[in-house]
């Protein structure tokens, strides 16, 4: 399935699925590289729930304060709730800021993260130099970010029967929408290519470039609280492609595709989201849960 951008309501941005989008050893793994043990202070952009600030939190040194700060309000009070109704040893702040002004001091915070934020952004540039001013010299600063066109290229149980042709379509209408959505300013589904080359023009340092190690399986009986998630996700999905049409014809059509050409994309998204549920109801739908998430790393220079 191409990707298509969500409405501004929580209840459509943020599913069940982004409870599951680490695996729990792996975050144990980042927690030792980033030495959160020894952050008392860390800001957070784009933090939609507070998923990830909460999770980071766990391993950070008690007494510290984790900042997240979003730009939807319904977002920022449901990460309040969702803090203040389990004890954490660190203390949260959730507020509602522009990722290119955040209400922090210069220096003020050991770490920076962004996560699937840079993805939405108009200028992800602008939001970096912030993450590096708010950053003390030596702290370091980390965005998560996917590359989602090798989506199209995944060839789970719905693509096996296609053609050459069909795939290379597949592809093609990916690329005229991310192409499309990029020149409007609308942000970029591949985002995760270019953090290396933003980092550097950043002026941080030590960057290294590592890959998250989940996967999306889908994989029948469904009888995980994950699988559920997704399943529940994908069989919404129509629902959302429909809701967002004209942005997405309006991105296709930028991006150098043609109204006769969004036409037959179209048509063949709800001949695959049909086939897709029929075989998520007969439990022959299966997806290896390919995806590509860059976890980019920098250090401000201390001088």
């Amino acid at each position: 399935m191409s990707d298509v951008p969500f409405d501004t309501q929580v209840s459509s941005m943020f599913t069940n699925v982004r409870h599951f989008m680490w695996n729990d050893d792996y975050v144990e793994l980042l927690s030792h590289r980033l030495e959160l043990q020894h952050v008392r202070a860390l800001a957070e952009i784009g933090s939609g729930l507070g998923y990830l600030s909460r999770l980071f939190g766990l391993y950070m040194k008690p007494g510290g304060i984790v900042y997240g700060y979003d730009a939807n309000e319904e977002a920022v009070e449901a990460a309040r709730q969702a803090a203040a109704a389990a004890p954490f040893s660190v203390r949260y702040e959730f507020g509602v800021a522009n990722p290119a002004a955040l209400p922090l001091r210069d220096g003020s915070v050991d770490l920076a993260i962004a996560h699937h934020a840079f993805m939405s952004l108009a200028d992800p540039a602008a939001a970096l130099a912030e993450m590096v001013r708010v950053v003390k010299p030596g702290g370091r600063v980390v965005v998560f970010e996917p590359n989602s066109l090798i989506q199209s290229l995944i060839r789970d149980r719905l693509a096996e029967p296609f053609s050459v042709e069909e795939r290379l379509d597949m592809v093609r209408y990916q690329l005229y929408y991310e192409r499309g959505k990029r020149l409007l300013g609308l942000g970029d589904d591949s985002i995760g290519d270019q953090l290396p080359r933003l980092f550097h023009q950043a002026g941080l340092t030590r960057i290294e470039v590592r890959i998250s190690d989940k996967s999306a399986a889908l994989i029948p009986p469904y009888d995980t609280p994950e699988e559920q998630a997704r399943v529940h996700e994908l069989l919404a999905w129509l629902d959302n492609f429909q809701r967002n049409e004209d942005t997405i014809r309006r991105c296709f059509i930028h991006g150098g595709g043609t109204e006769a050409e969004f036409a037959a994309f179209f048509n063949w998204e709800c001949q695959a989201y049909q086939t897709m549920c029929e075989q998520i109801q007969a439990e022959r739908f299966i997806h290896p849960g390919g995806v590509l998430t860059y976890i980019v790393v920098g250090t401000r220079p201390k001088h």
